[in-house]
């Protein structure tokens, strides 16, 4: 996944992500005492570039900014 994708259509990266997760749920469940990595590609450092946008927006959010609430999933 691209650095576009998660700047500007973050709801799409995160469905993607969800769907990752649900689609290898069954395979990490049938395989029990095989060590099966499964890996979703993306940027180098993603974690960290995503708790750097968190943070800088913390303000905006609490402050209920329409343009970055729209990104957020509360579910």
């Amino acid at each position: 996944m691209t650095d576009e994708v998660f700047d500007k259509e973050p709801q799409l990266a995160f469905r993607i992500v969800r769907r990752f997760n649900e689609k290898i749920a069954p395979l990490r469940q049938a395989v029990e005492d095989a060590c099966v990595l499964w890996r979703l590609c993306a940027r180098p450092e993603l974690a960290e570039h995503l708790f750097q946008q968190c943070e800088e927006r913390a303000g905006e959010l609490e402050a209920g900014d329409a343009h970055v609430t729209r990104f957020v999933d509360f579910t």
